[in-house]
């Protein structure tokens, strides 16, 4: 995900052709990775690594989202909108996961494993940015409010409510180790992650508009 984002913006500037065709060959593998199985709570999903998904630092939809305007291709935004539209709200209402590991048996998805902790800014941005950016394609309001639902893990919502962001001095918590444990250490990832993602919270006015009202 990280490198279809270099690569479009790169091929903004360059117009390479030999660009675009990695840009089309990433975006397809991401897309191959999608959980398609309607019935799977999981569904919409696009996993991590062979039969696993992390949520750490997971950009496939945002990268999508970035190269849409570039290949307009209607397959890549409905690849993307099942993820946001089914398993984001999963995530959302069920207090967010860490991970979780399936197999596939002719279509039908089974869940092997999966992990509720940490839970870490870096798991809340990738879907913040994806929200947006899908609220900037589409139109539909419906993301941004999503978008600052799933922000306001960082004031409160969620499992400890617990504030994870301080206002005053721009510190982010490190995470959530447990239902019962806060790690109130303080590294470089977790406060960047967490300003990025208020900021672009801050920067749209709609999304903005559901983050200060939005009940608990």
């Amino acid at each position: 995900s990280v490198l279809l984002l270099g690569l479009c913006e790169y091929y903004k500037v360059s117009k390479d052709e030999i660009i675009l065709e990695y840009m089309r060959k990433l975006t397809d593998g991401i897309m191959a990775m999608q959980i398609l199985d309607d019935k799977s709570e999981y569904y919409g999903a696009f996993l991590s690594w062979q039969n696993s998904w992390h949520a750490w630092g997971n950009l496939q939809s945002y990268a999508l989202l970035k190269c849409y305007p570039i290949l307009n291709d209607k397959e890549l935004l409905s690849s993307v909108l099942k993820e946001l539209d089914n398993y984001y709200p999963t995530l959302i209402s069920n207090g967010y996961l860490n991970s979780f590991t399936v197999e596939s048996i002719e279509g039908n998805v089974k869940v092997l494993q999966k992990e509720k902790y940490s839970q870490i800014a870096y798991n809340i941005r990738p879907m913040v940015f994806a929200l947006l950016e899908a609220y900037k394609i589409t139109g539909k309001e419906e993301y941004a409010e999503k978008a600052a639902l799933a922000a306001r893990w960082f004031t409160g919502q969620n499992i400890l409510n617990a504030v994870m962001y301080n206002s005053e001095t721009g510190r982010v918590f490190d995470g959530i180790n447990s239902e019962v444990e806060l790690n109130q250490n303080s590294g470089a990832e977790s406060t960047v992650e967490g300003l990025l993602t208020l900021n672009k919270i801050f920067a749209n006015k709609t999304a903005l508009k559901y983050f200060l009202t939005t009940d608990k």
